[in-house]
């Protein structure tokens, strides 16, 4: 779950990662963790699920508006990625994926296989919270990729990738967006996960659980 922050006047974009098993409460929803609104909605709800419910949380929680989503479905995730002619990815460390996958440290291109592999791989020992440092590499090679992808060929590949994804703007919109961000840099996008920490076995269901650091979160909220 990520909460993009576009600022069109100043250049800007931030983006918050929400860790799949943030606590939200249990009078919430059923296990008490984020991920669980999307597909089984609140708990004294009206049956609603999705999106909404989701960005409705967010907001009552974070104080952060939902002005429009995208969700990517992940069975079509290695096409959009082999559409785009791979991803770059730069890495820092060795890192080890599902089936014995070994990526040394430095320059990859991923393709779209690996890609999936790469963004949902939660073979660690930290589990999610290692695959949303991963993902912050994939994201850093991704948008290298749009900055530099010549502006017809970014316009042809959104065309053809906005079959591929479920979103409320339009291809209009995304088109627009997307050509404004070729006037960003990469350093000015930034990628920040909600801070805090993972408590084992909480709460009636005995889950292990991603509890945020109140303050810490305000303070990067508020900047």
């Amino acid at each position: 779950i990520m909460v993009v922050n576009i600022d069109l006047q100043n250049k800007k974009m931030n983006a918050l990662q929400i860790p799949r098993d943030t606590y939200v409460g249990e009078q919430l929803v059923k296990y008490g963790k984020i991920n669980g609104l999307y597909n089984w909605g609140l708990k004294d709800g009206d049956g609603t699920t999705g999106i909404s419910v989701l960005a409705q949380v967010i907001y009552d929680q974070m104080k952060l508006p939902i002005d429009n989503y995208v969700c990517i479905d992940m069975d079509l995730f290695p096409t959009l990625v082999d559409m785009l002619g791979g991803v770059e990815v730069t890495l820092d460390e060795d890192i080890v994926l599902n089936e014995g996958t070994v990526l040394e440290a430095g320059t990859h291109l991923l393709d779209g296989v690996t890609s999936e592999n790469f963004v949902r791989n939660r073979d660690y020992a930290l589990a999610d919270i290692t695959r949303l440092k991963m993902q912050r590499y994939f994201f850093g090679g991704l948008l290298n990729k749009l900055f530099s992808t010549p502006k017809m060929e970014l316009l042809s590949l959104i065309t053809a990738c906005y079959d591929y994804i479920d979103t409320d703007f339009t291809v209009q919109e995304i088109l627009q967006l997307a050509l404004t961000a070729q006037n960003f840099s990469a350093s000015d996008f930034q990628v920040v996960r909600a801070p805090g920490e993972p408590v084992a076995r909480y709460g009636i269901y005995g889950l292990d659980v991603w509890t945020l650091h109140k303050e810490k979160l305000a303070n990067i909220l508020n900047e």
